[in-house]
């Protein structure tokens, strides 16, 4: 009967372990205020870059890419891609 007994209290204590811990981590927040705060700060002043004119730089620059397909496979300038990531400069 004993035996019963602290086998019984060992799974309860267990069991109350498991709960309280589940418990705990449906609270934890994300970030702090602090956090959000510096990573606001951090992305302040960063400047976006729109490639819509097509037109505007006839040299290239950011958003264009090298032209091979004018000059039967070699390098003849820049043409628009519309990509961020892309820089060619002809001039």
């Amino acid at each position: 009967m004993k035996k019963k007994i602290l086998v019984f209290m060992i799974v309860m204590a267990i069991v109350a372990l498991a709960g309280w811990n589940v418990s705990q981590s449906r609270s934890e927040e994300g970030l702090s205020d602090v956090a959000l705060e510096n990573v606001e700060a951090l992305a302040e002043g960063e400047a976006t870059i729109t490639c819509s004119n097509p037109n505007s730089n006839p040299y290239g620059g950011q958003c264009y890419e090298m032209d091979t397909t004018s000059c039967g496979g070699s390098w003849c300038g820049c043409r628009f891609s519309g990509y961020q990531s892309d820089f060619c400069y002809y001039g």
